[in-house]
């Protein structure tokens, strides 16, 4: 069966307006060309050119899905001028998902080149509530209508980082309680549930929605924890206070 994109178009828009947001975890595949995108609107003289399809494609997609998520700010902090580009392209109901950039959710920086001289460090801006909010949420804050999701990815912890879940989710709780009120709406935990026990360092392999890196010269396993901009939050049937 191919894709129906004018049924996933009609279906995403009717969810949409009831407050479910379907889309993709990105959107420059070029081999979604005949099935979400039209090649002709990307093609010259007589051939897609990726340069076009790479700067044009997302307003495409916005015609489809009503939301995707944003890997490139889990590499670095998002400047006003690409939050604008990308704005620019989606209509007013469209919602981003932005992952938080690594230098606020890596306890350690692996030994990869991208990190520099920071490679096999202790990240001295682990949980920095201020540099958090001074270089992500009020770059955001323009265009908070656009942005639906903010997703935090936290390595795999080892015992020199943690000894027990609890004390990260005492750091969390300090940072999330640092953060500005009133500029995102973000939930504060308020009990070692079982998701969060999860985040601890206990020596054991979880099953996560994140990538299974392990090593510590590759990236580091990254456990999604995903907060809403938006609205009340609840996790597990019980209320969490926003920030």
């Amino acid at each position: 069966m191919g894709f129906d994109r004018e049924r996933m178009k009609t279906r995403a828009a009717e969810l949409a307006a009831r407050g479910v947001f379907i889309g993709t975890s990105s959107w420059k595949y070029e081999g979604w060309l005949g099935q979400l995108y039209t090649p002709s609107r990307y093609e010259y003289r007589g051939k897609v050119a990726a340069t076009r399809f790479e700067k044009g494609c997302l307003t495409e997609y916005a015609e489809v899905f009503k939301t995707v998520c944003v890997d490139a700010a889990y590499y670095t902090f998002p400047s006003h001028k690409y939050l604008e580009g990308l704005m620019g392209q989606v209509p007013a109901d469209f919602r981003f998902g932005f992952k938080v950039t690594d230098q606020i959710t890596i306890k350690k920086s692996p030994n990869l080149p991208r990190f520099g001289e920071r490679a096999g460090k202790p990240n001295e801006h682990f949980l920095n509530a201020k540099l958090f909010e001074d270089a992500f949420l009020k770059t955001c804050e323009p265009f908070r209508g656009n942005v639906g999701l903010l997703m935090f990815e936290f390595s795999r912890f080892h015992s020199g980082d943690y000894e027990h879940g609890r004390d990260f989710i005492a750091d969390l709780d300090k940072f999330l309680a640092a953060l500005p009120k009133g500029l995102f709406r973000l939930p504060r935990p308020t009990r070692c549930d079982t998701r969060f026990q999860q985040l601890g360092c206990h020596g054991r392999s979880q099953r996560t929605d994140g990538p299974a890196w392990q090593s510590d010269e590759s990236e580091p396993r990254r456990r999604p924890l995903s907060f809403e901009t938006g609205q009340e939050v609840r996790r597990g049937g019980e209320d969490v206070s926003a920030v």
